[in-house]
């Protein structure tokens, strides 16, 4: 099938009928697009390549330029590292400024969580010159596309932040739960505490406490039977630790650090935890 034109920066092409196997996948174009055969060269569709390579893509009209980003998404909030931005794109339309990027979480429980962000985008004096609000109901560790809206020009901004602003309808702070579900300790490390035969705290200097007196260790049984903990929404591990402690009880062992990071889950402080580490910091000579 041929389409005859008559204007001198028009082309005569066919339509080439083709299938596309792309980096082993197969890849169908949908209705709107088309591949076209133009003096034995095969024209297709710069978005649908580009997308089905996973990059993002954009035309600025005003510029005639087709934009193309793949890359690592390195952009992140400080203050909570398991969620990435990148690979974006600003373009004018009209009195505001079309944002697209690529978003992902890491270091989150859930498989796909709801999460509210911002980019703030700056010009190279340091102000403030746009903010875009993003958003997902359902993100997880796959890469997702979104795009968002700027008010006024910011496609000549210099750098940019990211703002998490709330995951699984909850607010983020440095120490936000995933829930309100208060756990026992007990049942995290699946121990009662209460045949406890020895304990062995190693101390960050590296230091070895060995407890065999029996007033004390009811007294860490004690304290260890109060502690409740609520799951850290931001599953990242903690870097550095003040202590563990490996319980004995007969052949079992169960270890407890003070990181909180029990059993492959990290979870947050309390007033329970604090009055614990203080008594087992006290122990050291």
């Amino acid at each position: 099938m041929a389409a005859a034109v008559s204007a001198s920066d028009s082309i005569r092409a066919t339509i080439f009928p083709v299938n596309f196997d792309i980096n082993g996948q197969t890849r169908q174009l949908d209705g709107e697009y088309s591949v076209l055969n133009y003096n034995g060269h095969i024209y297709t569709p710069v978005r649908f390549i580009a997308e089905s390579l996973g990059a993002v893509i954009d035309y600025d009209a005003d510029k005639k330029q087709v934009w193309i980003k793949q890359g690592d998404l390195a952009l992140y909030d400080r203050n909570f590292s398991g969620f990435y931005v990148g690979n974006l794109i600003a373009v004018k339309e009209g009195t505001r400024t079309k944002v697209t990027g690529q978003m992902k979480v890491q270091t989150l429980l859930e498989e796909e969580n709801a999460v509210e962000a911002s980019l703030t985008f700056y010009n190279n004096k340091s102000e403030v010159i746009g903010i875009a609000g993003i958003s997902s109901p359902s993100l997880g560790r796959n890469v997702q596309t979104f795009e968002s809206y700027a008010d006024g020009d910011i496609t000549g901004y210099t750098t940019v932040t990211l703002n998490i602003n709330a995951i699984n309808g909850r607010v983020i702070g440095e120490n936000t739960s995933l829930n309100d579900t208060k756990i026992p300790l007990t049942q995290i490390l699946n121990n009662d505490f209460n045949h406890i035969a020895r304990i062995e705290i190693r101390y960050m200097d590296r230091s070895l406490l060995e407890i065999k007196d029996s007033d004390v260790i009811d007294d860490i049984a004690a304290r260890l039977k109060s502690v409740e903990l609520l799951t850290a929404l931001h599953q990242d591990k903690t870097a550095g630790w003040m202590y563990y402690m490996d319980i004995y009880t007969g052949e079992e062992k169960v270890r407890y650090i003070n990181t909180l990071q029990l059993n492959g889950r990290r979870y947050l402080h309390s007033s329970a935890t604090d009055s614990l580490d203080a008594f087992i910091l006290s122990l050291q000579k």
